[in-house]
């Protein structure tokens, strides 16, 4: 433990990132507008193409054919992020589902 940081507070990114997940988790009625699995399907895709741009200037220092190799398999994960977060949407699965309650579907819209 750093002799900067008094206990019971957090250190790094990550620890803050953690506390505020608990104060979310300890507010009543307060709830995410976005289901668990797509919430985390986005944010690996995000990550995926933090990485696929980082690769890109990795190559500009060297070992060119690693970084394109690691590229090549992080654009496959990308496409297959895409994909289920694609499926996500079709069937309306982004949002959370209320207990009790089957996930809206669009209406119709009105002919004229």
């Amino acid at each position: 433990m750093s002799a900067n940081v008094p206990p019971n507070q957090p250190q790094s990114a990550y620890d803050m990132q953690a506390a505020q997940a608990r104060g979310m988790q300890s507010m009543q009625g307060v709830s995410s507008p976005m289901s668990n699995l797509a919430y985390d399907v986005i944010t690996a895709l995000q990550s995926k193409l933090e990485g696929l741009n980082a690769y890109d200037k990795y190559c500009r220092d060297g070992n060119v054919q690693l970084w394109q190799q690691i590229a090549q398999l992080d654009q496959q994960a990308v496409m297959m992020l895409t994909q289920a977060l694609e499926q996500l949407a079709q069937a309306g699965e982004l949002r959370p589902s209320r207990t009790g309650q089957q996930p809206q579907q669009p209406s119709a819209a009105p002919r004229a």
